[in-house]
């Protein structure tokens, strides 16, 4: 087992890879409760590649629906059982599954393995059709998730990304097609242990919890196993489609901005960090835009959101506001962002920010165990050194960087109850 350190804020990581490839990574922490999450590398995006051999297409509901079908009911009956809170989530690209408790560690863990690693698939599984139907039709009247599932819709020209997009066209229709055939396909795919990790938070034995999982696997016999592929495409800077017009039931105008920045050099890092203080700035709580909108009644709302993600060779910027007047504000808000304009002192703020930030995840070990997740999603690894990354970022270099990115491919979405 291997000790590593975060830098700058005094936490220890351990981590092991087991024979089969599963990667652990455990944060030994005085907590009451145990925060424990299994993610494995698939999620929403992909419906189509190439396994053993033969290329594949399957409905874009299926790692959704595979999470729904693993997340068996009697098997998290035990979780109810030991008080512990308890749930699952299919992202762009991973899916988690994770338990919080402080009674019968063991117990739970022994049946968050099970429910990634001993699938039982059945030709009766419409219930479960059912109760996403009425999961992705409540999400039709959120902004955050209409905005969440169009992430991708005009950006891409080729990507496997691209297939993201419909995710909710003929939503219903596409998921009642989905077959047994499929889903065992998609498990068999993309569900080994060489494709998955798992990340404790607690105050738990390094060695008997290691130990514990390793012995799951031997009594088991769950070996690394091939992983499908997902066919890398070189994508062009611009994006597929500048503006577009989508049909809601939310009773305002919604505006979305999706910008396509291509990356520069392979230190994602460091560039990703100076990427989210830039556009934290400019629609965080230092953005201008706060006090555009109290002189303005161009918006309704001055919150403005934003999302950054890496997806292949592009940084993914996006943000979303709910507006009066659709042009004007694509207008306000696209000025926004293109205006290179911050001080050596609002940066400082926002490097505190983020440093501060992060300190206040060591107390809580659902948002600890999610950060170490979450950066393993992002860079494929945890960064130990991220809390010295902000700290040492010097204006004149964030300047530079943030000069060299072209901010003029994006695409707008704006959502109207009637078109």
């Amino acid at each position: 087992m291997r000790k590593q350190k975060y830098e700058g804020i005094d936490i220890n990581v351990y981590e092991e890879t087991l024979d089969n490839g599963f990667k652990i990574y455990i944060c030994k922490m005085p907590f009451k409760k145990i925060y424990a999450r299994i993610s494995v590398s698939v999620g929403n995006a992909v419906n189509e590649f190439i396994f053993e051999g033969k290329k594949y297409k399957v409905s874009p509901h299926s790692a959704h629906f595979l999470e729904h079908i693993l997340f068996d009911k009697k098997v998290s009956q035990i979780f109810c059982k030991n008080a512990a809170y308890f749930n699952a989530s299919t992202g762009i690209n991973t899916t988690n599954y994770y338990f919080l408790g402080s009674n019968n560690f063991y117990e739970n863990l022994n049946v968050l393995l099970r429910i990634v690693n001993e699938p039982y698939f059945t030709d009766e599984f419409s219930r479960e059709k059912g109760v996403i139907e009425q999961e992705l039709k409540n999400k039709t009247e959120k902004p955050s998730s209409i905005v969440y599932q169009n992430l991708t819709r005009n950006l891409f020209y080729k990507s496997y990304y691209k297939d993201f997009k419909n995710y909710n066209k003929n939503m219903v229709e596409d998921l009642y097609n989905l077959t047994k055939e499929e889903i065992e396909l998609y498990y068999n795919a993309f569900y080994k242990p060489n494709n998955m990790s798992l990340v404790i938070v607690g105050d738990i034995d390094l060695e008997k919890t290691v130990d514990f999982v390793r012995q799951y696997y031997q009594n088991n016999n769950i070996v690394k196993g091939v992983i499908a592929k997902t066919k890398h495409e070189i994508e062009p800077e611009t994006v597929f489609k500048e503006k577009d017009y989508v049909k809601t039931e939310i009773s305002n105008e919604l505006i979305q901005i999706a910008y396509k920045i291509k990356k520069i050099d392979d230190d994602l890092p460091l560039h990703y960090t100076m990427l989210d203080f830039y556009f934290d700035y400019k629609l965080g709580n230092l953005s201008n835009l706060n006090d555009l909108t109290e002189k303005d009644d161009n918006y309704i709302t001055p919150y403005t959101y934003y999302d950054l993600n890496v997806m292949e060779d592009y940084f993914i910027a996006h943000s979303y506001v709910i507006v009066k007047q659709e042009n004007k504000s694509i207008e306000i808000l696209d000025n926004e962002i293109k205006d290179i304009a911050i001080s050596k002192s609002e940066l400082e703020l926002e490097k505190k920010s983020f440093m501060s930030n992060l300190i206040k995840k060591l107390d809580n070990p659902q948002k600890l165990g999610n950060f170490i997740a979450y950066q393993l999603d992002l860079y494929k690894k945890p960064i130990y050194n991220i809390y010295m990354i902000y700290k040492n970022i010097e204006y004149d270099d964030f300047i530079k960087y943030i000069s060299n990115l072209d901010f003029n491919n994006k695409a707008v979405i704006v959502y109207k109850k009637e078109i």
